[in-house]
């Protein structure tokens, strides 16, 4: 943070998460939303006029992803602060949320963007737990609170449940960066949660310009100039 200037740039790196992700109280990497909306507030009413962020992050956790993005681009527009977007390798479904909020989104030449869909990964161990010799038996009330079949597998209420909100989520995804890339819905649903070089990323509306990374930092400096004057 340059408070000269008025310039600030936010790293947005790796695994993303609502909360930060620690073990044993060791800090685990990645980014949280809740240190990136506090690390934001301090910049802008420490009187920064130009932040950027620097986007090199596969995604991470659906919670919180865009009310914190949708936090910092109201907070942005309320006090005059231009938003810059820079991918430097990789931004992907939560992580190009953050990215669409920004005034411009540049790409570095061979990122990618994209990936706008949801994933909910289930891991179901009954046939190993039966093939060692275990027995799991549920005692339980409410007719949903067990996800399996008699026979170990998920039952199909459960699988339906879940692709209920993930469908529900994806819609309000394929919105969200409709409405702040300024394509429809259509195109972003038919990307088909891809991702792309920046070449097709320019021709799908999904981002805005492609520079090298001094390219970009000179490119922020002349951004910021213009803020200043």
């Amino acid at each position: 943070y340059n408070k000269d200037v008025g310039v600030a740039v936010l790293n947005i790196d790796g695994p993303l998460s609502y909360k930060p992700v620690t073990i044993m109280g060791f800090d685990c990497g990645g980014a949280s939303y809740q240190q990136l909306k506090e690390d934001f507030t301090y910049l802008v009413e420490d009187g920064a006029k130009t932040i950027a962020f620097s986007v090199s992050s596969g995604g991470g956790e659906a919670f919180q992803m865009m009310p914190t993005a949708s936090y910092m681009r109201n907070l942005a527009t309320e006090r005059g602060v231009s938003l810059l977007a820079y991918v430097d390798g990789l931004s992907a479904s939560a992580a190009y949320v953050l990215s669409v909020i920004a005034d411009e989104l540049i790409m570095a030449p061979g990122s990618e963007v994209g990936s706008v869909g949801v994933l909910v990964r289930l891991m179901n161990d009954s046939k190993a737990l039966e093939k060692e010799g275990f027995e799991r038996t549920f005692v339980s009330a409410g007719d949903q609170k067990i996800p399996f079949d008699a026979d170990g597998s998920f039952r199909k209420e459960f699988l339906e449940d879940i692709q209920s909100k993930v469908d529900t989520l994806y819609s309000e995804f394929t919105e969200f960066v409709a409405e702040h890339r300024g394509i429809s819905v259509e195109a972003v649903k038919s990307t088909q949660a891809r991702t792309f070089l920046p070449e097709r990323a320019l021709e799908l509306g999904l981002a805005d310009k492609v520079m090298t990374l001094e390219g970009f930092y000179s490119y922020l400096a002349d951004v910021a100039q213009d803020e200043t004057t």
